[in-house]
């Protein structure tokens, strides 16, 4: 999932190995599963100076979606200026938050292809092209 960023820091010991991902800043593990994975930068933090740069994801570099743990219900990756392209039909079936916002990503968003447990969508301040098919939304969904 990580492979594409540009800077894998947040993810590594000091010896270049991957942390355990259980042990990655941002995703919650019960059970041995991935349930959450939120690396949405705390701005506020930041500003501030709160937080520790060398644990802190950066910005940039691309992502491949179909490589979310299919356990997980809760995704956030919003303001991390990454690329890519969102295949819904790819997206973990459990999934109930989604949010992009603030990336690079480009392409098509099809709504035919979400999981019907989709609660919350969030997609904007990307470089996505044509138009959104909103009878196809899930319908449980209530943010878009």
């Amino acid at each position: 999932l990580v492979q594409g960023i540009s800077d894998t820091e947040a993810f590594r010991d000091s010896q270049g190995e991957f942390y355990e991902i259980a042990d990655w800043q941002g995703v919650t593990v019960q059970h041995d599963e991935v349930f959450g994975i939120d690396w949405e930068p705390d701005i506020g933090a930041r500003l501030f100076g709160d937080i520790d740069d060398a644990s802190a994801m950066k910005e940039g570099g691309s992502i491949d979606l179909q490589w979310i743990p299919p356990t997980v219900t809760d995704f956030c990756i919003a303001n991390l200026n990454l690329m890519g392209t969102i295949d819904t039909s790819r997206l973990p079936r459990e999934l109930e938050y989604f949010d992009l916002d603030a990336n690079d990503f480009d392409g098509f968003f099809e709504t035919e292809g979400l999981p019907n447990t989709l609660v919350s969508t969030y997609i904007s301040k990307n470089r996505l092209s044509g138009s959104l098919d909103l009878t196809k939304l899930p319908r449980d969904s209530h943010a878009l």
